[in-house]
């Protein structure tokens, strides 16, 4: 099965299909030092990037359950992906007893490089690529962020409650 090599998903249904407010395009902080997102919310004020939220008009809900691992945490999980371009935009995992455990989404933007910026070596002059994830542990309030910084830092964790 392409895409899943150890066959741990299964049970494919598509349980939804409608807009979708998400940060699919417009992430990147390219005017900031090393791409750093400004933060926002929570007790601290650093909680959530702070990110540009747009309407995908359509998206499919797709529920999946680990069908390999009967002893897997997770009990089954829903993606939201575009569906103009099967990205997958927001996932939340469920624990065996059916309530919401983690939730994770993804901002993502087209990237050019402009005379005088601060570029990652290697990488190309155009591209298009995530620029964050948030990863949001529902029952534990804890908050977990990464981004992709312009130093080439690719996974920046910053852990906030």
């Amino acid at each position: 099965m392409a895409g899943d090599p150890l066959l741990t998903w299964g049970n494919f249904k598509l349980v939804g299909k409608g807009p979708m407010l998400t940060s699919a395009h417009h992430c990147a902080d390219l005017e900031n030092p090393n791409w750093m997102h400004k933060t926002c919310g929570g007790k601290s004020g650093v909680k959530y990037w702070r990110t540009r939220m747009e309407l995908v008009p359509e998206v499919y809900v797709v529920e999946m359950e680990p069908t390999s691992y009967p002893r897997a945490p997770i009990g089954k999980k829903r993606i939201w992906y575009h569906a103009a371009t099967l990205c997958p935009l927001t996932m939340i995992s469920y624990d065996r007893q059916g309530k919401m455990w983690k939730q994770w989404e993804g901002g993502f933007d087209y990237y050019e490089r402009k005379p005088g910026m601060k570029w990652i070596e290697g990488c190309p002059d155009k591209f298009w690529m995530w620029t964050h994830v948030h990863a949001h542990d529902l029952q534990s309030n804890r908050m977990s962020r990464f981004l992709l910084r312009a130093d080439g830092a690719r996974w920046l964790p910053c852990d906030s409650g």
